[in-house]
């Protein structure tokens, strides 16, 4: 899925961001955080991007209202 999001990047914005968030969550599941980590900051920083103005898909990290 990596070479999929990396290389061949999907050419709606939204569907890249959601791509780029699963691999985030498999990257988790194997216990790769930090590599984890890196693809949600990489999302964060396509979003702000690409999507300025986007509702409804906030990428966010951390535990946000605990």
């Amino acid at each position: 899925m990596e070479i999929a999001v990396n290389q061949y990047p999907s050419t709606n914005p939204r569907f890249h961001l959601t791509e780029l968030n699963n691999l985030s969550v498999l990257e988790t599941s194997v216990g790769k955080q930090s590599k984890a980590i890196t693809l949600i900051q990489k999302a964060q920083a396509y979003q702000l991007s690409a999507l300025p103005n986007l509702t409804g898909a906030p990428v966010t990290m951390g535990m946000e209202g605990c």
